[in-house]
């Protein structure tokens, strides 16, 4: 999944963006995954702390609720990376700000189906 788990939240009906049943999707690439199978997500890194809200004001996502939604999802993070990393953005813009567009720090976790 890369620069779309924020999406997956997103709400905006006067642009055709609808609510996404995220649960129900993730359930079904879970069903979809063979045990030992992997899922990559990348997404721009929103603020640590910054929550939900991110998802919308954003289109970023906190590194650490990837992590939780994945494990309620029924997926272990095994591995990440940084060679996505952008110090030099501080996460507090949207993403599609001109000055970060297409350099945003972006977070890299690998994880497996729940065994």
């Amino acid at each position: 999944m890369v620069l779309t788990l924020h999406d997956l939240f997103y709400v905006a009906p006067a642009q055709g963006w609808t609510k996404i049943d995220a649960p129900t999707l993730m359930n079904k690439i879970n069903t979809s995954v063979k045990q030992g199978g992997l899922v990559g997500i990348i997404d721009h890194v929103a603020p640590i702390g910054s929550g939900e809200q991110a998802f919308q004001t954003l289109h970023r996502t906190d590194p650490q609720l990837i992590k939780d939604k994945m494990q309620q999802w029924g997926f272990t993070l095994i591995c990440q990376a940084n060679f996505l990393t952008n110090p030099d953005d501080s996460g507090k813009l949207s993403m599609w700000e001109e000055t970060v567009k297409v350099k945003t720090n972006r977070a890299i976790k690998k994880f497996t189906k729940k065994t």
